[in-house]
């Protein structure tokens, strides 16, 4: 399978979750996007801050596939926002699932879900897009 590089958006601690999860699947990271551009040049989890959210629009949509890395503190809206704002661009998320969760062969998982470590998804279960499935939730 033909894998794409990744953009993780966002630089904070659940960025650096899912880039951890990525580097356990071996997956190839272009970079993390920052809020602004002091954050430029530092590092998560070993993966450079190449830019802003805007600067994802350098990469042809093609080229490369997004993981949601921010979190809902309070609010999805940003982080809908976000989704949203690249996928009328033509952009897609990639389904990132930690190979810590237990999740049934008959689960439907959508676009840009992220299943973190020690999941358990049973029989049957939807996931719709967007949608992060968090540390050991059941």
């Amino acid at each position: 399978m033909n894998q794409l590089p990744l953009i993780v958006i966002g630089a904070g601690g659940h960025a650096k979750g899912l880039v951890d999860i990525l580097h356990r699947l071996k997956r190839e990271i272009i970079g993390c996007t920052g809020l602004n551009k002091g954050l430029n040049g530092t590092e998560v989890m070993s993966e450079k801050v190449i830019g802003v959210d805007e600067d994802i629009f350098q990469y042809a949509p093609r080229d490369i596939r997004l993981v949601n890395g921010l979190i809902s503190i309070g609010t999805v809206n940003r982080r809908k926002e976000i989704y949203e704002l690249y996928s009328k661009a033509g952009y897609l998320f990639e389904t990132v699932v930690d190979p810590q969760a237990q999740i049934s062969e008959e689960v439907g998982l959508a676009q840009g879900v992220l299943v973190m470590g020690g999941a358990v998804l049973m029989p049957g279960v939807h996931v719709a897009k967007n949608v992060l499935i968090n540390t050991r939730a059941t």
